[in-house]
């Protein structure tokens, strides 16, 4: 059974306890005010840094904006651009439609102008020999030139002593388009005829029209015709063409004469 007395003594010490208790909670307390007021002033630094990262963020985001509008006036410009082309396009095609017309024109026109100049030098070539007629016919036989029968005159003169039944009609014709016969004497006097065939370059056509117009001209005359080209310049191989195939040439000047 306990005394009064140790129950005062038991009641001071549990107070005691608890004073101990409550000064050791209120050391916890101020402790944890100390750490809070620590959090506090670490929030407000962190607090500062995020507002003034937001200011940054404002600004970045105001230039941001005014990139965007400077970008957006300059799709509006590049599109404004882009139509420009387009329609630069669309006339540079249209220019380029009318420009390959007028090349296809103009190449026909250079093709036409070709042909008249071939069919002029051939005609001016014609011309020549025949104000040379005799020189030429030196140079293929070496004999002396009788008579000189143009196209304009050959078919008259191969009709008047054309044999009957020689040749038809068709053959007649072809035999009278050499574009001259030649009708002399060799160098050694015997009787000697060339069906000419004359352009202004000469070439392996030319050598087989001389020796078609020569074999007909023989049969429609009765008498033996050989086949001869002369022209102004000749194609690569004409002259050994013209030796392996028995066929005379010569050449004349480059018209010249003719233009005087």
């Amino acid at each position: 059974m306990t005394t009064p007395q140790d129950s005062d003594s038991d009641r001071i010490e549990r107070i005691e306890r608890i004073v101990e208790r409550v000064a050791s909670d209120v050391e916890k307390i101020a402790h944890g005010q100390a750490d809070l007021k620590a959090d506090i002033s670490t929030l407000q630094r962190d607090m500062g840094v995020m507002q003034r990262d937001v200011s940054a963020l404002k600004h970045d985001m105001g230039v941001m904006q005014r990139d965007v509008s400077a970008l957006q006036r300059d799709m509006g410009a590049l599109q404004r651009d882009v139509s420009a082309l387009q329609r630069d396009m669309g006339a540079l095609k249209h220019d380029m439609g009318v420009m390959q017309r007028d090349v296809s024109a103009l190449q026909r026109d250079m093709g036409a102008l070709q042909r008249d100049m071939g069919v002029m030098k051939g005609w001016q070539t014609e011309l020549a020999v025949e104000r040379r007629a005799r020189a030429i016919f030196r140079r293929l036989c070496g004999g002396r030139l009788l008579r000189v029968y143009p196209d304009g005159e050959l078919q008259h003169y191969i009709g008047y002593h054309r044999h009957a039944g020689a040749m038809s009609e068709d053959e007649f014709s072809r035999a009278g388009t050499a574009d001259f016969l030649l009708e002399g004497t060799d160098s050694h006097g015997a009787a000697v005829m060339y069906a000419v065939e004359v352009s202004y370059t000469v070439g392996t056509d030319d050598i087989g029209r001389a020796i078609d117009k020569a074999a007909l001209l023989s049969r429609a005359l009765g008498r033996e015709v050989s086949p001869a080209v002369v022209g102004e310049a000749a194609t690569a191989h004409f002259e050994a063409d013209a030796a392996h195939r028995n066929v005379a040439y010569a050449f004349v000047g480059n018209g010249r004469d003719i233009l005087r």
